[in-house]
């Protein structure tokens, strides 16, 4: 408001003390007050949460009931992958200490591991295309390795 504010504070708080009335004093006092006071700062928001990739056991009920391929990232960073559910967990997995990618499809109530990788985008989106295909076509002999059943904690 003011460039500098101790020459306004002086001109004023002296100002007041020139005027005959009360009425006046307290008015000057209060735009005085006004000047000097800060603005305050708007608190800080936080930003909105991040959508999370979800952990293994809540990505495999997903991808069972969305019918959708599974893509789990083992001790590696997680990415979006178009056309199935993405879980992260940390290794050993499915017999691998990672860093892998493990891609399985739902066969009924129960996932089926259909592919292990590494972390590389190209073989991770070959993966779930193939995993989709399997998908579309139920393959008659399943003879693929079940994935793990995630843990229940229930009590």
């Amino acid at each position: 408001m003011f460039r500098f504010p101790l020459l306004a504070l002086c001109v004023l708080t002296v100002a007041p003390l020139a005027a005959d009335d009360k009425s006046d004093r307290r008015s000057r006092a209060a735009k005085v007050a006004l000047a000097l006071a800060t603005p305050r700062a708007k608190p800080a928001t936080a930003p909105a949460p991040r959508p999370g990739v979800p952990g293994y056991g809540s990505g495999y009920s997903q991808a069972v009931k969305d019918n959708k391929p599974l893509v789990v990232f083992v001790s590696c960073v997680p990415w979006q992958v178009e056309g199935a559910v993405v879980a992260k967990t940390e290794g050993p997995f499915a017999g691998n200490a990672g860093p892998a990618v493990v891609v399985g499809f739902p066969d009924g109530e129960r996932l089926l591991v259909d592919t292990t990788t590494t972390c590389d985008r190209e073989k991770v989106d070959a993966a779930v295309k193939s995993a989709q295909r399997k998908i579309d076509h139920k393959p008659k002999d399943n003879n693929k390795p079940a994935a793990p059943k995630p843990l229940k904690w229930d009590v």
